[in-house]
């Protein structure tokens, strides 16, 4: 019996203890009655003129100290506490969300490494020189083109509309391979592909680049590739359009996609 009456002590002082209102009336009270527990634990009773419990019930037993205001800050805490964690949980998940669209901000404008940098520019300095070897031996192939048509029309034993006939099969032959080589070129350079979906997107909804996002917006090394080379135009509200040659070269790389 003794042992049931010491668990069940046990049990009713450790719910005591766990309890969120119990607990906080606990601290409240040695807060405000903090001078109390000093005098009875520090204070030699020597120094003061009665004892311990005399000078305490004399001059500590204000019932608001002893009652009142523990109560009263313990209801307030059991309120306040909630509302203050959960708005520091609040104020930490926005500072941490800060944080990560900083870190994003910082690494979107990270510059290329100086290798980087130098096999970017080396590629495209090999591009540039691959084209500009195919638009030296497109011209050449053409001047003698025009050549043979030139002589063609002056031979005797070939007719005049054969030989015009015959030569401009060849010229459309050069095109097509000029059309393939430039196609080609686009489909193996990542940016200048990039560029091209760009500009399909543009054509098709009569986009500017002003409409387009900064980090959307291609590069000018590409831009002036697809002017230069008159596989787009711009009219003067900023538009851009296929040409008839550019069409055909779109053509070419859609086809190779399927």
């Amino acid at each position: 019996m003794i042992n049931d009456i010491k668990n069940s002590f046990s049990k009713i002082l450790n719910e005591r203890i766990t309890s969120p209102f119990y607990g906080t009336l606990f601290i409240s009270w040695l807060i405000w009655n903090w001078k109390v527990i000093y005098l009875t634990l520090f204070i030699d009773e020597k120094t003061i003129e009665k004892d311990k419990i005399s000078y305490i019930i004399e001059n500590f037993s204000d019932l608001n100290y002893l009652i009142t205001y523990p109560l009263v800050s313990t209801v307030i805490l059991i309120l306040i506490a909630p509302f203050a964690s959960n708005g520091a949980y609040w104020i930490s998940l926005r500072f941490n969300q800060w944080k990560i669209n900083k870190r994003n901000e910082v690494q979107k404008k990270e510059l290329l490494t100086l290798e980087q940098s130098i096999n970017l520019r080396e590629q495209i300095k090999s591009q540039e020189k691959r084209f500009e070897e195919l638009l030296e031996d497109k011209n050449l192939r053409i001047k003698q083109l025009e050549t043979e048509i030139e002589f063609l029309k002056k031979s005797e034993n070939v007719s005049e509309e054969q030989g015009i006939d015959n030569s401009q099969k060849e010229v459309e032959q050069i095109k097509n391979k000029e059309v393939n080589s430039i196609a080609m070129l686009i489909n193996d350079n990542e940016e200048l592909t990039k560029t091209f979906d760009t500009l399909s997107t543009m054509a098709l909804h009569k986009y500017t680049l002003k409409n387009l996002n900064e980090s959307s917006k291609p590069k000018n090394k590409s831009m002036n590739f697809f002017l230069a080379n008159r596989i787009v135009e711009q009219d003067i509200n900023g538009r851009f359009s296929f040409t008839d040659y550019g069409k055909e070269i779109a053509k070419n790389i859609l086809n190779n996609k399927l």
